[in-house]
């Protein structure tokens, strides 16, 4: 079978591709440039693999949907995740593209998720990914595969050594991929009933706590931020917990009915809690949850799961 495999330059996809190789599969690895890397690695990999590669500039695409969105929300006080518009509508989009036009009948990356019965599902505990592709194309995850999904990392180092990659002790990349400078604001802060604490520059979110430049006998948390105003209500936690969220661009990977009880979180790092769900019109849905919960920034995403398998999600408002 012939694949194609996000090549990134990092060890994930650099296994990625080894272990399909080692499979007997035709694999040609496809390095998706954004202006701001090298392919360097990702080529390296595929000479010492023996695997074809590809380069293909996608430069134009992040700038438009991914950084220019990413920086308006941004000042606008919002929490974006830019890894969940990217993954969708240009990295996922540019590989399909690539295989469909090399003749490949599935596309794999080194994403620690797992596809499963035309379902997408979580990867192992510490490791798991899915909450960042809950928004790719329901039609397009039989084509899917993800090689590492139920690894841990020390598993993918070893095969990394195993099969003598170049980038075998190459670190982890855990930061936003594309550099960018935050937008300038001033920011007033009051507390909940409106006195004055001062000024800040800065990006904030909600349930922040560090870098709030306030002193105060009690910890303080970002509870609200009113962007129009250039306003944030600092309080204390109980101010920061919440039970319901209206949700945007909702958008399912199973099906369910309109109403429907589930496991969410409101961010990736976040752990899951009962919770319910109701689908409206227009893309839209109410969450739930059973109890409050920490946190949930507009701009960040709500994603529902049920017997860790991802139900779908949508964007908090």
């Amino acid at each position: 079978m012939r694949y194609i495999v996000g090549l990134s330059g990092g060890v994930d996809s650099a296994v990625c591709a080894a272990l399909l190789k080692n499979r007997g599969h035709n694999v040609t690895g496809v390095y998706l440039d954004g202006g701001f890397g090298s392919p360097g690695d990702a080529q390296e990999v595929a000479e010492k693999l023996g695997i074809g590669f590809e380069h293909v500039d996608i430069s134009g695409e992040m700038r438009e949907r991914v950084i220019e969105p990413f920086l308006r929300d941004y000042k606008m006080g919002l929490t974006p995740n830019p890894c969940i518009n990217c993954n969708p509508g240009v990295k996922f989009k540019t590989l399909f593209e690539a295989a469909d036009r090399l003749g490949a009948e599935r596309i794999a990356t080194g994403h620690y998720a797992v596809i499963r019965d035309g379902g997408l599902y979580k990867g192992l505990p510490g490791r798991d990914q899915s909450y960042m592709l809950y928004r790719l194309p329901r039609e397009s995850l039989y084509r899917l595969e993800f090689p590492l999904g139920e690894m841990d990392k020390p598993e993918v180092r070893e095969l990394a050594r195993e099969f003598d990659i170049p980038v075998a002790a190459k670190k982890d990349s855990m930061d936003i991929c594309f550099p960018y400078e935050p937008p300038e604001r001033v920011w007033t802060l009051r507390d909940e009933d409106g006195a004055y604490l001062g000024t800040q520059s800065g990006f904030f979110t909600i349930g922040q706590r560090r870098g709030l430049g306030v002193a105060s006998e009690g910890r303080l948390y970002v509870c609200a931020i009113d962007a129009r105003a250039g306003i944030v209500t600092l309080g204390g936690a109980d101010s920061v917990r919440r039970t319901g969220f209206s949700l945007r661009d909702a958008h399912m990977l199973a099906d369910t009915d309109d109403r429907f009880d589930c496991l969410a979180k409101i961010r990736h790092a976040g752990s899951e809690a009962e919770a319910a769900v109701e689908l409206l019109a227009d893309s839209r849905a109410a969450l739930e949850f059973k109890a409050p919960v920490f946190g949930g920034a507009p701009g960040q995403s709500a994603v529902f799961y049920r017997d860790g398998r991802v139900l779908g999600g949508g964007v908090i408002e």
